[in-house]
């Protein structure tokens, strides 16, 4: 008896399924879009469709070398890189928001003096380059 009773815990291997798992860019088509406005940083920007909407955005400064690592906040909060600032966002306001703290972050890394004119020199001229980014991808900024 206690033979059979083995046999039957015997647990037989469930077949394999080879799954595949495609690419975010996969699902959908990425267009990229890219602004330069005078005396503002250049900004590129990808907007993915789908169940999963969401906006990428690279922020490049002339002269802005970051290199620090990130901080668990920044990486949850939607920060990718500070060298060149990219950040990640399901929407629209807080991709400006994000984009304005990583350039900023970046900045103060970099040693550069972030005084309070600075800070909103720095904060109009990234809305405006991402804002001029969002209208070139037809999304009202």
């Amino acid at each position: 008896m206690p033979a059979e009773s083995k046999q039957r815990q015997t647990k037989v291997p469930a077949p394999t399924v080879p799954v595949v798992v495609l690419p975010r860019s996969a699902a959908a088509y990425v267009p990229v879009f890219s602004f330069e406005g005078l005396n503002a940083p250049s900004v590129t920007l990808q907007v993915f469709t789908g169940l999963s909407a969401s906006y990428r955005a690279t922020i490049t400064v002339v002269g802005l070398k970051s290199t620090r690592s990130l901080t668990a906040e920044e990486i949850l909060g939607g920060i990718g890189s500070l060298n060149p600032p990219t950040v990640n966002a399901k929407t629209v306001a807080q991709l400006l928001d994000l984009a304005v703290r990583a350039v900023l972050s970046a900045a103060e890394d970099s040693g550069v003096e972030i005084t309070p004119d600075a800070l909103s020199v720095v904060s109009h001229a990234v809305s405006y380059s991402v804002r001029g980014a969002l209208l070139k991808a037809g999304v009202d900024a």
